[in-house]
C-alpha cells in the first residue's frame, strides 16, 4: 500500500453503531443518536504505521488545539477570556 497507493476495500470498511446521547431522553427519537463508527483492526495498525512514518513532516500551527499532543480544546476558551479582558 505503501509502494503502490492503492488501498484494499476491505480496509475501508468500518461499522456505523447508533448511541444513545442522553439515556434519560426519548429512546425514540432519532435525533437522541450519534453515530460511532468503528474501524478495522487492519485500517487502525495502518493508519498508526502512516502517522509513525509521516511524524516528522506534520506540520501544525500553535493555535490549533485539538487533537495535539499537550493542547487542550478548554485553552483556546482561556484564550478567548484573557482577550476580552484585554480589550
Amino acid at each position: 500500500m505503501f509502494i503502490h497507493g492503492h488501498i484494499l476495500a476491505d480496509a475501508t470498511q468500518t461499522e456505523i453503531c447508533p448511541t444513545v446521547k442522553d439515556k434519560n431522553g426519548d429512546l425514540s427519537d432519532i435525533s437522541n443518536y450519534r453515530p460511532i463508527a468503528l474501524a478495522t483492526m487492519f485500517s487502525k495498525i495502518f493508519e498508526h504505521a502512516m502517522v509513525n512514518r509521516m511524524y516528522e513532516y506534520l506540520k501544525t500551527w500553535d493555535n490549533q488545539f485539538g487533537f495535539k499532543h499537550g493542547h487542550s480544546t478548554l485553552m483556546p476558551i482561556l484564550l478567548l477570556k484573557t482577550t476580552a479582558v484585554l480589550l
